[in-house]
């Protein structure tokens, strides 16, 4: 098997140091934070050279005290791994389960008719009437519903998102700035939705005097659809609240503000759910590993209807699923956060000579190493600088007796090594920069 020259293999003496040890030891932390002193970042990558590396020191007990630190590390983290991948199923189900709740809510699996409600029939048809009276451009005339039309219940009707909304755009193509100058605007890009949520940690500017941050500028309510992403995320939305403050949003989001009777928060849970995703696969375009939904599929979107006081009731259903799920994914995190400070805990047990009893009877492994030298020695064993691959052999004066001929090998050097007798057992490790 061979390796990639982003990989360093390290051979070690199995007679002095076991090769899982040494694992061990590139794991804790101690020897990690030796290991960046001589990290050099090129081209933006950091890395560390062989010659480096070898610099670094390892503590080297006993070989039998090894093998008793290998032992106990490896049954210990035996456990925490166990745990770990509970705790992996746990956040795959979690997930599992709040996609599943979306997934009933927007097929009615939670409807829940109340009299005076209406239907979503009524509903259309009073906001099929808002929509002529606000709707003045090309857009009069609504998109008609493309793919596959969802089973709904028989008092909810499905419609194409461009039947309900008064406004579908693009945002703002200008330049932005990782400076928050004084009145600069945020700018909200695909990166900043997540989960069907805005998540503004990470923001983009422009500033406050430029046009687009007036025509581009949010309001409470509009929903924003990501365009253009890898395949799998493409199709994502998310719903702003003034609550973030004022911001305008990038050409790779488009916005869509509702009519009056449909509430944001259940289009994007559509888009969100099993249906949207479908919808979305279905009509996206892929180009140089980008996929692209521009805003005329978006338009044609399948979107269930239900009564609008039957939509507030489902949201306020499927947000009590959601947040039970969201405190359990916390717990996750903070046990996977324990996980991994218990890991560190061990290791720096077992490096400060405190995971396992020291027996005054094993041999010192200075003392190995002692004799290792000394048997090396008096065998005649020498280290031989090699020659660098990428180094043109100096050129020799060749006689009748040297020249090769044109189809046998050059002979070998008189001062070449016996590698038999500087062969060694070999480990492959991944030293991470």
């Amino acid at each position: 098997m061979t390796y990639p020259d982003k990989l360093i293999r390290v051979r070690v003496d199995r007679r002095v140091v076991l090769p899982e040890f040494v694992a061990y030891a590139f794991s804790w932390e101690g020897t990690r934070a030796r290991v960046r002193e001589y990290v050099k970042t090129t081209a933006g990558q950091a890395g560390i050279s062989g010659g480096e590396l070898k610099k670094i020191e390892l503590p080297v007990p006993s070989l039998a005290e090894q093998r008793r630190i290998v032992a106990a590390l490896e049954e210990q983290i035996s456990k925490i791994e166990s745990g770990e991948r509970g705790l992996t199923n746990a956040a795959r189900r979690s997930g599992q389960y709040r996609r599943l709740a979306a997934d009933l809510a927007t097929k009615g699996g939670f409807a829940e008719p109340l009299t005076g409600d209406g239907t979503g029939p009524e509903l259309f048809e009073s906001i099929r009437s808002a929509r002529a009276s606000r709707v003045k451009t090309r857009r009069l005339k609504p998109a008609t519903l493309s793919g596959p039309v969802p089973k709904v219940p028989a008092h909810w009707t499905v419609v194409s998102l461009d039947e309900i909304t008064e406004l579908i755009e693009y945002g703002s193509s200008t330049k932005t700035s990782e400076s928050a100058e004084v009145g600069g605007v945020p700018v909200l890009r695909m990166g900043n939705i997540k989960d069907g949520k805005v998540d503004p940690r990470v923001l983009k500017y422009i500033s406050a005097d430029h046009p687009d941050a007036v025509r581009y500028r949010l309001q409470e309510g509009d929903l924003l659809f990501n365009r253009t992403n890898s395949f799998e995320l493409v199709g994502k939305s998310a719903v702003y609240r003034d609550k973030f403050g004022p911001m305008a949003f990038a050409s790779y989001l488009i916005r869509c503000r509702f009519l009056p009777g449909v509430d944001t928060d259940w289009v994007n849970l559509v888009i969100n759910s099993s249906i949207g995703r479908r919808y979305v696969r279905s009509v996206a375009t892929q180009q140089v590993g980008q996929a692209n939904v521009n805003g005329t599929k978006l338009a044609a979107m399948p979107i269930p209807l239900p009564p609008e006081g039957e939509q507030r009731r489902i949201l306020d259903v499927v947000e009590t699923h959601q947040a039970a799920a969201l405190r359990l994914e916390s717990g996750i995190r903070q046990q996977g956060a324990k996980a991994t400070r218990l890991r560190r805990a061990l290791l720096t047990q077992a490096f400060a000579g405190r995971l396992v009893t020291q027996d005054p009877a094993d041999e010192p492994a200075e003392i190995l190493l002692a004799r290792i030298r000394a048997e090396r020695e008096a065998a005649g064993v020498t280290k031989t600088r090699r020659r660098s691959p990428h180094r043109a052999p100096a050129q020799r004066k060749r006689t009748p007796d040297t020249a090769p001929t044109a189809d046998a090998p050059p002979p070998p050097r008189a001062d070449a090594p016996d590698l038999a007798a500087t062969t060694q057992p070999t480990l492959d490790l991944e030293i991470p920069s």
